[in-house]
């Protein structure tokens, strides 16, 4: 009668199973056995690797950001007055060089956005054909620079405040989280 041994898994000195010649780690949150490319790199470990997989890291960032909101919007908050042009010319470059995805995104915000797009393409023409138009400064901070064209209520497609940029989306801003709107440039 032969006697079956089950050899040893081997294991590397900082806790990285190594039995297949698959390196693989067991996630300390959901304890699956998981390849290491599942897992974020965390220089300060004995292995190298973060002691929770990408799926539960992700997850418990979800959970913490909702219930931390304001944290995350009084932050966002900070970086984007402090970096807006790098932001906007960093987006207009990865449209530049993803027209297809760029379009793709706008055609699925406007399929989402029926009476919005139906707006914008009402106050687009009119400002065409010369039935309205749009004046050189803004109206909440009188900034001289390219406006843009806030709808209070889109079922009035041509009744707009004419914003600047900064002032557009801290009015957007405000509304969501019901807060007074100063202006940067002021």
């Amino acid at each position: 009668m032969t006697k079956t041994v089950a050899l040893p898994v081997k294991r590397s000195p900082i806790g990285i199973n190594m039995s297949d010649g698959a390196a693989t780690k067991v996630c300390t949150k959901c304890g699956v056995e998981k390849g290491v490319e599942k897992f974020y790199q965390r220089v300060l470990s004995k292995d190298g690797l973060q002691s929770w997989c990408k799926a539960c890291g992700m997850k418990e960032r979800r959970i913490w950001r909702a219930t931390h909101r304001e944290r995350v919007n009084a932050s966002a908050r900070k970086h984007w007055a402090t970096h807006t042009i790098a932001s906007i010319s960093r987006c207009k470059h990865w449209r530049d060089a993803n027209p297809e995805r760029a379009r793709a995104a706008k055609n699925t915000w406007a399929l989402q956005h029926p009476g919005a797009t139906h707006a914008h393409d009402i106050l687009n023409n009119a400002l065409r054909a010369g039935r309205i138009l749009k004046p050189s400064v803004c109206f909440s901070c009188g900034g001289n620079v390219r406006l843009c064209g806030h709808h209070e209520n889109y079922s009035k497609p041509l009744d707009v405040v004419w914003l600047c940029q900064s002032c557009h989306e801290l009015l957007h801003n405000a509304q969501l989280e019901k807060e007074e709107v100063v202006c940067r440039r002021r």
